[in-house]
């Protein structure tokens, strides 16, 4: 056991579950607080000394439940920074989405797989650890280019945003690109990409939890601006974002964000088109590497195995001629033997010309391969 565990609350009103859950915890060197109601762990988080790193709580439970119970929570002093994980049947978008809005770090559906359970508190638990390190740097996390902005309207912001956008050079810059923007503005907000290798999420104050990335891939299919709270979710081909405090108790100014920032994922869009463009043609480049690396040794090969079969029918016809001396054949019978020796060599000649025309072919392919990737 670390000298130093972590500490987790857990909150599951069956007995059974609560043993079992609690069990696999524990033998992965945690410590474990239970309570089984929301009500007894309010109580019991009232009176601990000191906050526990991490609560799993069940949603569905008689009383308070733990959407009611993870908001009253936060609401504690020093309980408000501590990470959540629901644990539920119920595991719809929607159910998401609520857990999400009430500060949900992430969501395991019932029944649990221990894997599953203790590979999830670690990562909770983990990017707990790189955020607590991060925040106390997000007041200097200014890029370069945004400080060269001296415009003070949304228009002259979003020239400035143009204009830097293109100089990105790869996603993370983008993303931290489009965060200095939305700082300025006093908006938090995350970004997750598309890819052919899968998503890339980044969040402006380090990395996103399992369910905030979770509710944004869920989203996806959503209208272009979807809409829960105070939250936005913008989707886009190539990216979502998701917008974390939009004043939606000024309609004026939350008109006015949402088309400053649709016309900036205007930008987002076409720079990471560029990104993924140019990361499927490293690919294109190193397949046709391959195949003519293939290609070429097969070439090798076939050139190699033409000089040994021509060397062994030489040898043949040598044999041959210095067999017949020793054999005291008839003249008729030793041209019916060279006879027979040259209609081999006309054969195998037959088949040497098939392989240069093969030859010939892969020239032409490996021409038609690098063509249509240039393309």
């Amino acid at each position: 056991m670390p000298e130093n565990p972590y500490t987790i609350l857990i909150i599951e009103d069956d007995p059974n579950l609560m043993e079992l859950n609690a069990l696999h915890i524990e033998m992965e060197g945690y410590l474990t607080l239970r309570a089984d109601s929301a009500e007894n762990a309010l109580a019991l988080m009232e009176k601990a000394e000191k906050p526990a790193d991490l609560i799993i709580s069940d949603i569905v439970m008689p009383g308070m439940d733990g959407y009611e119970f993870c908001r009253q929570a936060h609401q504690l002093p020093g309980w408000c920074e501590v990470p959540f994980i629901f644990v539920s049947s119920l595991s719809t978008l929607e159910e998401r989405l609520k857990g999400y809005e009430v500060g949900g770090d992430d969501y395991i559906a019932k029944p649990i797989e221990p894997k599953e359970l203790t590979r999830k508190i670690a990562k909770v638990l983990e990017i707990r650890h790189k955020n607590d390190e991060l925040q106390a740097m997000a007041s200097q996390s200014q890029s370069v280019a945004m400080q060269a902005m001296t415009y003070s309207s949304d228009l002259g912001q979003v020239i400035e945003f143009f204009k830097h956008s293109v100089n990105s050079k790869n996603f993370k810059d983008l993303a931290e690109l489009f965060f200095d923007f939305m700082r300025n503005n006093g908006l938090r907000s995350s970004i997750q990409f598309y890819t052919a290798h899968g998503q890339v999420n980044f969040g402006d104050h380090g990395e996103i939890s399992p369910l905030e990335a979770n509710v944004i891939e869920m989203s996806r299919k959503k209208s272009r601006f979807f809409d829960f709270g105070a939250r936005t979710i913008v989707n886009y081909q190539d990216f979502s974002i998701l917008i974390k405090n939009m004043p939606i108790d000024d309609p004026d100014k939350y008109g006015i964000y949402k088309d400053t920032i649709g016309t900036l994922c205007n930008a987002i869009e076409a720079r990471t088109q560029a990104l993924l463009n140019d990361d499927k043609n490293m690919q294109r480049g190193e397949i046709v590497d391959a195949i003519q690396d293939a290609m070429g040794d097969l070439k090798t090969t076939m050139a190699d195995m033409q000089k040994a079969n021509m060397s062994a029918i030489d040898t043949m016809i040598n044999d041959i001629d210095n067999a017949m001396m020793t054999l005291g054949l008839e003249e008729e019978q030793e041209d019916n033997i060279r006879a027979i020796a040259a209609k081999t060599m006309d054969a195998v000649e037959a088949v040497f010309g098939r392989v240069v025309f093969i030859e010939s072919q892969f020239d032409k392919v490996q021409d038609r391969l690098e063509n249509i990737f240039k393309d």
